[in-house]
């Protein structure tokens, strides 16, 4: 299988490998056991890859105004500066069988724990059906309610894990002084940008063939990874296309970290469904948290304290 994946390997490395052969690997990949670090579970637990952020900076959030009819320019409507910590970063998005690993789990899903201050009305709320069922497809359909609930799984099921603290200054331990979570849009921008580089795209500047957006024809997710030329400098994949990610905070007001707001979420990095523009590292759009939309995934990190546990 070692072979075979290499080869499959090459392929995806190949920037002129198609947007069909890609998905096609994807699929030759879930098939064969998805050999890949960061796709699947380990003795019960979402086997997860942990990428660092060392150096904090400034980071500015900002809101861009899309054209929606002819005659609108595009027009910067909000900006605001944060001051970003270092953190870790998951390579991929929370994959299909990470996910299930959770519903399945005795103390998972169902665990009444998981739904704390989450509205009575969507505390385990009923999963959507994954679109693309292959292990290896990001996890979609998912709510931001479902995707804290599963981070605030992984969070217990890893407290205890230690990872060198990313600016080298001591260690980070899970349940003590870290905690896996969603990101914070502030900190999903530094990521996906470079930090201080602020790249317009995870790789740079706009081109095709580096994400599964519009252009790509597929007209629906596919495995992680499968676009490797589009890895953001830390090394984290599909930051742009593929599914939108969950982050932390409400999108209004940025400083809000709260599970019992109903305020709407934002969502990073751009989809399947739309095309590049809105993949891009600045694009934002939002969804209310209990929103069930095909569109949308979620990406893990470790972080200082953000929310509650």
């Amino acid at each position: 299988m070692q072979s075979a994946w290499q080869e499959l390997q090459q392929e995806l490395e190949n920037p002129a490998t198609t947007d069909q052969r890609r998905w096609q690997i994807g699929q030759q990949l879930a098939e064969m056991g998805d050999p890949r670090p960061g796709i699947g579970v380990k003795n019960g637990v979402p086997d997860m890859v942990w990428l660092p952020l060392a150096a904090g900076g400034e980071v500015t959030v900002i809101r861009t105004w899309h054209p929606e009819s002819t005659g609108e320019e595009a027009r910067v409507i909000h900006r605001q500066t944060f001051q970003v910590e270092p953190f870790y970063i998951a390579q991929y998005l929370v994959t299909h069988a990470q996910y299930q690993t959770f519903v399945a789990a005795e103390d998972g899903f169902d665990n009444v724990t998981w739904w704390q201050d989450i509205p009575t009305a969507y505390q385990r709320q009923p999963l959507s059906e994954q679109r693309t069922k292959l292990s290896n497809n990001p996890r979609d359909g998912l709510s931001w309610y479902q995707s804290v609930a599963f981070a605030r799984w992984l969070n217990q099921r890893l407290t205890g894990l230690e990872l060198p603290h990313p600016a080298g200054a001591g260690r980070f331990r899970v349940g003590d002084n870290a905690q896996i979570r969603l990101p914070a849009e502030w900190e999903w921008q530094w990521a996906a940008q470079n930090g201080a580089e602020a790249r317009p795209y995870p790789w740079g500047e706009a081109r095709p063939g580096y994400a599964n957006t519009e252009e790509s024809g597929l007209k629906q997710a596919v495995a992680v990874g499968m676009y490797p030329q589009g890895a953001a400098a830390c090394g984290a994949l599909d930051m742009a296309g593929n599914l939108m990610e969950w982050c932390a905070n409400d999108k209004k007001n940025l400083e809000i970290v709260d599970v019992a707001s109903p305020a709407t979420k934002a969502l990073r990095g751009g989809d399947w469904g739309y095309a590049l523009d809105y993949a891009s590292c600045t694009y934002c759009d939002d969804e209310t948290p209990e929103r069930m939309d095909f569109l949308n995934g979620c990406r893990l990190v470790v972080g200082s304290k953000l929310m509650e546990p």
